[in-house]
């Protein structure tokens, strides 16, 4: 059920209809609706207008062409570049035969070996990286006075502040700000 007012929005005057329609007025009596067409069915044309460019952005898009099959997604043409690289250092190894992949559906398994499809059962290769020890750098407390008058409890490498209390004193001593 539509909304039914009682009175005009522009003058005031109660609205008494027999008969509420879809294309009545839901804001002015019948003599304001013939002065005020623009203020009436504007927001009508409007949401019509929105409707019927929606209904055709999307026959559009279902109508629009699909992919290009011949070619592999990026994501998988990768997977096929690291599955060869795997292949050819594994082609090395006696007793594994191993064919270079160009698509991933060409491969037959009774014939051939290869590497794993996926790029998680991959081996993993570890960079080279500086990682220092977990004990080498002392954690410590933030310890910086809060809103709320407490300490900060934000975990920091080094006795200084965190973040968001750069410059701030800390509240207790640096001893009990050192974590374990």
């Amino acid at each position: 059920m539509l909304f039914r007012p009682s009175f005009c929005a522009n003058c005031g005057e109660k609205i008494e209809r027999a008969e509420w329609h879809f294309w009545t007025s839901r804001r002015f009596c019948d003599i304001c609706v013939t002065d005020m067409p623009v203020q009436e069915f504007a927001p009508k044309i409007i949401v019509g207008f929105a409707a019927l460019s929606a209904v055709v952005l999307l026959f559009g898009s279902y109508l629009k062409p699909g992919q290009d099959k011949t070619e592999l997604p990026v994501v998988r043409q990768k997977a096929v570049e690291n599955i060869n690289a795997v292949a050819k250092t594994t082609a090395q190894t006696p007793n594994v035969v191993v064919a270079p992949v160009t698509n991933v559906a060409e491969v037959d398994p009774a014939t051939s070996q290869i590497a794993p499809r996926t790029l998680a059962a991959l081996p993993h290769v570890k960079p080279e990286q500086n990682i220092k020890p977990a004990g080498e750098e002392p954690m410590y407390f933030c310890g910086a006075q809060t809103k709320k008058g407490t300490p900060c409890s934000r975990r920091v490498k080094g006795n200084v502040r965190c973040f968001q209390h750069q410059g701030m004193p800390a509240m207790v001593p640096a001893d009990k700000l050192k974590v374990g």
